[in-house]
């Protein structure tokens, strides 16, 4: 027998999604369970296949910017690095570095070629002393040098 899955909440961060069969529910993280699993086996969505949909189906976003892109004089790729921070970021629960951190990673970002008033060439990030961790790519724990220099 089929079971069907149902949207239960829209909550932040993650919505909440049931089977009406046996209602057992499932966090579903960036997706939509009632257009991806409305006919499952009575078991939750494979997070492994949730995760490859999800990066499928956000590459296929992006590249609609392409254009809009060009146009702001904005690489794509810098694009698609800093929305995948993001996730990683709110994934992990937005953790941030201390100041100390910060400020030991941001002196090796002005020692850098690649480094340029606040951004660093390589990503696209903005890479300062902000302790505004959504603008700022050191002050999120979760992100790493592309160089592999911290």
């Amino acid at each position: 027998m089929k079971h069907n899955w149902i949207l239960l909440n829209l909550p932040d961060p993650y919505p909440i999604c049931q089977c009406l069969e046996c209602k057992l529910s499932v966090e579903i993280h960036g997706t939509d369970c009632l257009s991806k699993f409305s006919n499952c086996e009575g078991k939750p969505p494979d997070p492994v296949e949730l995760a490859d949909q999800n990066e499928r189906e956000f590459l296929s976003d992006v590249k609609q910017l392409e254009p809009a892109a060009e146009k702001l004089g904005i690489k794509l790729e810098h694009i698609v690095h800093y929305a995948g921070a993001l996730l990683k970021w709110s994934t992990a629960g937005y953790p941030t570095r201390t100041q100390s951190e910060v400020d030991r990673i941001l002196a090796i970002c002005e020692d850098c070629d690649e480094y340029i008033k606040g951004r660093c060439k390589k990503c696209g990030c903005n890479a300062s002393a902000s302790k505004i961790a959504v603008l700022n790519k050191i002050r999120m724990s979760t992100e790493r040098c592309l160089l592999g220099k911290w």
